[in-house]
């Protein structure tokens, strides 16, 4: 949790986001690659063959999130869960440099309510 507190911070920085980007270019230069992230599409591969924008409302990612870290031991609660991931939303999508949006070529796909099996398969209809 601590990390997923700080990733939005730790990314405003430039010089930290250079050299992601660097290195997410050099592995996906000679190999074919898929990636998440919330600059991958924008910014970091303009040209991929595909991309995919994800969304889901805060209320569902939390929920997700809530149990994943509930198996992990987190006494937190889905309250604060969704409150940060609003937070980082927020962040993201007003950093300066390469910041949280969706590409224009990119194929927008709501989650909410889905399962990942029903999320793979709307990704795969859109391949196909």
């Amino acid at each position: 949790l601590d990390v997923s507190k700080n990733v939005s911070d730790v990314a405003k920085i430039k010089e930290v986001r250079y050299l992601m980007v660097d290195l997410q270019r050099e592995i996906g230069k000679d190999n074919a690659v898929i990636l998440d992230g919330r600059d991958i599409g924008s910014y970091v591969f303009p040209n991929a063959d595909y991309k995919f924008y994800l969304v889901a409302t805060p209320e569902e990612r939390g929920k997700r999130r809530y149990i994943e870290l509930k198996e992990k031991g987190y006494e937190g609660t889905l309250e604060d869960i969704i409150n940060d991931i609003i937070r980082r939303d927020e962040i993201d999508s007003n950093r300066e440099f390469a910041p949280l949006v969706k590409a224009e070529d990119a194929i927008e796909i709501d989650t909410t309510g889905k399962s990942i099996d029903q999320v793979v398969e709307a990704v795969l209809e859109k391949i196909k």
